[in-house]
C-alpha cells in the first residue's frame, strides 16, 4: 500500500519564486503542488520553506578506516540536516579505497549506517585499470585519479604518461573523470622557485649579508644575528626537481652555507 504525505507553508520554493503551496508526496515521489494555504490534512510548516534537497557530488566519508575523521552516521546526519539528502562519496580516505568492487562492497555495508540516499565514485590508481570495468558495472558514479601525491598512502597518484589510459578506460564505459589536475611540472617548478626566495631571503643568504653593513662586524656576530643564522642553517628547505614523468615530487634537503665574515683590524 502506498503512503501519502502532504505539508504545507507559506514558503514553497516553485520554480525561482517563494509561494504559499501544499506539497503532496507518495511513495517518496513529489506527486502534487497545490498553490495556496494549507489543504485537506496536509501538516502546516507555517514559514519554514520547502523546496527540492541538495545533492551533494563531492564528499569524503572516510568509512570505514578513519571514522574518527568522519563516518556515514555524522556524514548523513549532518547532510540530512543541512537539506541534502544525497551524497556522491569519494574514493579515498578510506581503507580500503574504492578502487575495487570488493571495497565497494565493504564500503557499501559501512554505509548502511547512513540517513541519506548515496552513491559512490571509483577510483583510478597505478595498476588499477583493469578493476574500471567492473566497478562500473556495479555501479559506481564516474572515477577519480590524482596527479600528484593525494596525501593519503593508499591512494597513490598516477603517472601524466598515464592520463590518456585512464581517460580511455573510463570514456569505455561512459562514466565521467575526475582529475585532480596539478601537473607535477609546473607545481614542482613553482617550489623550487619559492624555496630559492626564501633561502635567499634567510639571515645567512648572501643576499641578505650584503645588505647588512661591512663596517660593523659588531652586528653579525650579535646574539641576535646568531640566533637568526643559526634558524636559517638548521630549517629544512624543500627543493624539487621539476618532472613530468612522475607524480612523486623529489625533494632534497637544502642547508644554506654561510661564513662568518673575516674581522678587519
Amino acid at each position: 500500500m502506498s503512503e501519502t504525505v502532504a505539508i504545507a507553508s507559506s514558503r514553497v520554493l516553485v520554480g525561482t519564486s517563494l509561494i504559499p503551496a501544499t506539497v503532496v508526496i507518495g511513495d517518496e515521489v513529489i506527486t502534487e503542488v497545490t498553490p495556496g494555504g494549507p489543504t485537506g490534512e496536509a501538516e502546516d510548516l507555517g514559514d519554514l520553506v520547502i523546496m527540492p534537497a541538495l545533492v551533494d557530488t563531492h564528499v569524503h566519508v572516510n568509512d570505514p578506516g578513519r571514522t574518527e575523521w568522519e563516518g556515514f552516521t555524522t556524514a548523513t546526519a549532518a547532510a540530512a540536516a543541512g537539506g541534502v539528502a544525497f551524497i556522491v562519496d569519494m574514493p579515498l580516505n578510506s581503507i580500503p579505497p574504492t578502487t575495487t568492487v570488493a571495497a565497494l562492497r565493504i564500503k557499501q555495508k559501512a554505509a548502511k549506517r547512513g540517513m541519506v540516499d548515496m552513491g559512490f565514485w571509483g577510483g583510478i590508481v597505478p595498476g588499477s585499470l583493469g578493476d574500471v570495468a567492473a566497478l562500473a558495472a556495479a555501479g559506481v558514479f564516474g572515477f577519480k585519479v590524482f596527479l600528484v601525491p593525494s596525501g593519503v598512502n593508499e591512494f597513490p597518484c598516477i603517472a601524466l604518461r598515464d592520463l590518456d589510459a585512464a581517460l580511455e578506460a573510463v570514456a569505455e564505459v561512459g562514466l565521467p573523470l575526475l582529475v585532480h589536475a596539478e601537473a607535477p611540472g609546473p607545481i614542482e617548478a613553482a617550489r623550487f622557485t619559492v624555496s630559492r626566495q626564501r633561502e635567499r631571503s634567510s639571515p645567512g643568504s648572501p643576499a641578505t649579508r650584503s645588505r647588512l653593513t661591512p663596517a660593523n662586524p659588531a652586528a653579525l656576530a650579535s646574539p641576535t644575528a646568531r640566533s637568526a643564522r643559526a634558524a636559517s642553517w638548521a630549517r629544512p628547505t624543500r627543493r624539487s626537481t621539476p618532472s613530468s614523468s612522475d607524480c612523486t615530487p623529489t625533494l632534497t634537503r637544502v642547508i644554506p652555507t654561510f661564513r662568518y665574515p673575516a674581522r678587519r683590524s
